[in-house]
């Protein structure tokens, strides 16, 4: 498919194995999403070089494309003039302006092209940005639920041995009966 193609599947193996990481995952998935939007923006630079050159490439084949019904117009006046000589060249120009005609509009074909394949490799790779930043979501909060969970184990296990120290140092005094009966 592409160079961008084959990086956008390295990208996202390299995404997959975020998971797999036992040290930091989110930190991770982070620099991994950083390297993403990086080559997205190359992405998007070739795209707009590889458009322009397109669109100087249409618009010499527009302007070779005058020239050459412009000459073969002046041909066709001069023949009606009988003026055979200047439309013997005339025509010599328009069969060098048809060359020029031919090769920009094939060089405007190639190029616009290649600029709307690229174009869909950096639509595919903003999907696959899109993913990895919703990935790097998941794995923020998976990080925090865990850390709130490990803090609220610690001071639930910090209330129970406060509260089995409360138990062992409160003596214990039956209630006699005659505390009772005294009412």
């Amino acid at each position: 498919m592409g160079i961008l193609s084959r990086l956008g599947d390295i990208i996202e193996s390299s995404i997959n194995e975020v998971f797999d990481v036992k040290e930091n995952p989110e930190k991770t998935a982070r620099h991994i999403v950083v390297d993403m939007k990086m080559e997205f923006n190359k992405a998007v630079w070739n795209y707009n070089r590889i458009k322009a050159r397109a669109d100087l490439a249409g618009k010499n084949y527009r302007d070779a494309l005058k020239i050459s019904q412009s000459l073969e117009k002046k041909a066709e006046t001069a023949l009606s003039q009988d003026n055979h000589e200047l439309a013997d060249m005339l025509l010599a120009r328009k069969i060098r302006a048809d060359k020029n005609v031919s090769a920009y509009r094939k060089m405007h074909e190639e190029t616009s092209a290649q600029a709307e394949l690229i174009w869909e490799q950096v639509e595919e790779l903003k999907i696959k940005i899109d993913k990895a930043e919703n990935r790097q979501a998941i794995l923020s909060a998976r990080s925090k639920m865990a850390d709130i969970n490990k803090n609220v184990s610690e001071i639930t296990s910090g209330l129970d041995s406060l509260s089995d120290t409360e138990k062992s140092a409160e003596p214990e005094s039956p209630a006699s009966e005659t505390d009772v009966s005294e009412d």
